[in-house]
């Protein structure tokens, strides 16, 4: 009954880890425009919202990132990601972490490509390893408990019009099997399909908008806007039906960029998120 009990609540924990992995925005660019980013190809953060996006990416490329999670105390997340671009594809791997002190850590290690198949066509697909840690006490004894899956995801861009980019992306395609000791459970992973729309009204000024899609869950859109000046300084702004509203500026030279974003949520607080990615 024990087993049971620690078994149950590691489910829920693992469940209410995927919700929050499903409302934290990845990168400053991104949360600067409240997640409307399927639509980018032009930028290392697009590994997590549409792998064909790294298709466009002509330079080797590092980010980095480390921040807190939303004010909470010991709450923190850290990404490192890579581009790398061959003759065609455009490789991209990246490691994430969420972690709570020593009682909850997730980790995740992605590995995605981007291809252009011509001019006005890009896909691209993302292999992701997750591996939740848990750490729950009962009375005076502790129980540690780890669990390991696979995902994908998948991804599609198209510019046939030079004012217009079309994109679309499915992610956590698969669903993990939980386990622990003798108790086993089939988890229904959190699919997220995305349909993105980009409207490019000049080279420096473009506006996005997102349909996100869950299961059982309402439509969410979401709506950002970039105006880049002389190519170096940008600034952004973004809002979603979630009632959450993100502002972000960017600095861009020939060899790195630096990126700074806050977002507004209606009951967790500000966000904060600082990126820096180096080009070479």
């Amino acid at each position: 009954m024990k087993q049971l009990k620690i078994f149950l609540l590691f489910l829920l924990v693992i469940i209410y880890a995927q919700n929050i992995q499903g409302e934290l925005i990845n990168g400053s660019r991104p949360l600067g425009m409240t997640g409307a980013f399927t639509t980018f190809d032009d930028d290392i953060n697009a590994l997590d919202y549409n792998p064909a996006g790294i298709s466009g990416i002509r330079q080797y490329s590092l980010l980095f990132t480390y921040m807190p999670i939303y004010q909470v105390d010991n709450l923190f997340h850290f990404k490192l990601a890579a581009v790398i671009p061959f003759f065609k594809p455009r490789i991209g791997i990246s490691f994430y972490n969420v972690s709570l002190t020593d009682t909850y850590s997730l980790n995740r290690i992605l590995l995605g490509c981007g291809y252009a198949l011509n001019e006005f066509l890009s896909v691209g697909f993302n292999l992701k390893f997750y591996t939740h840690f848990v750490q729950l006490a009962e009375g005076e004894t502790s129980y540690r408990s780890r669990l390991t899956y696979f995902s994908m995801d998948t991804g599609f861009l198209a510019r046939f019009i030079k004012w217009l980019s079309i994109g679309i992306s499915a992610k956590d395609l698969t669903d993990p099997k939980i386990k622990y000791k003798d108790e086993s459970s089939n988890y229904d992973s959190i699919r997220t399909f995305t349909t993105g729309l980009r409207f490019h009204f000049t080279d420096s000024f473009s506006i996005a908008l997102d349909e996100e899609f869950k299961k059982n869950e309402d439509m969410i859109l979401k709506f950002g806007s970039e105006l880049w000046f002389y190519n170096t300084v940008a600034v952004r702004a973004g809002i979603s039906k979630n009632d959450m509203y993100g502002i972000g500026i960017g600095l861009k030279t020939l060899h790195a960029n630096v990126d700074f974003a806050l977002q507004s949520h209606p009951f967790l607080g500000n966000q904060y998120i600082a990126d820096l990615t180096a080009k070479f």
